[in-house]
């Protein structure tokens, strides 16, 4: 109940939960494999990451509260609309978001912020429809297999 009576909030602060936590994981994946010389967290790096994640929130609740009225229905062509529109819209928002945001955190020029999306974006938005895509096809093999096996 609590959360769907402060559901902005709830979204907002898990938005920013989510980003220093995946920071956190990444900084151990880092030092893990050698990549991260530090033997401590950056917390300043995590702590911006919240910032971002907590800037976040809000437009994508606002956009997937919207996406849910206007495309009220849950069968495959609904869902499929929706993705498309994530992918296309949300994506590219957010990426863009994050290199802006994290840029400005950090004290970078503006130019230099265009001058890193320039180089990272198509990189980084390929990474994420692979992902998405390859996540999509594992939860399907996950749920049908089953199915196939009974029959």
């Amino acid at each position: 109940m609590v959360f769907g009576k402060y559901l902005f909030w709830t979204n907002t602060l898990s938005c920013g939960i989510l980003m220093a936590s995946g920071d956190l994981i990444q900084q151990e994946i880092e030092r893990y494999y050698g990549a991260y010389k530090n033997k401590h967290y950056d917390w300043k790096r995590t702590g911006r990451m919240f910032i971002v994640g907590l800037a976040l929130g809000p437009p994508q609740h606002v956009f997937y509260r919207m996406l849910d009225q206007r495309i009220p229905k849950r069968d495959f062509k609904s869902i499929s609309k929706k993705i498309i529109l994530d992918q296309s819209v949300v994506s590219p928002f957010c990426i863009n978001f994050f290199f802006i945001g994290m840029g400005y955190l950090e004290g970078h020029t503006w130019d230099e912020i265009v001058s890193e999306i320039k180089r990272k974006f198509i990189s980084v938005y390929m990474v994420g429809i692979n992902k998405n895509y390859f996540k999509r096809k594992m939860v399907k093999t996950i749920l049908f297999t089953p199915l196939l096996i009974m029959a």
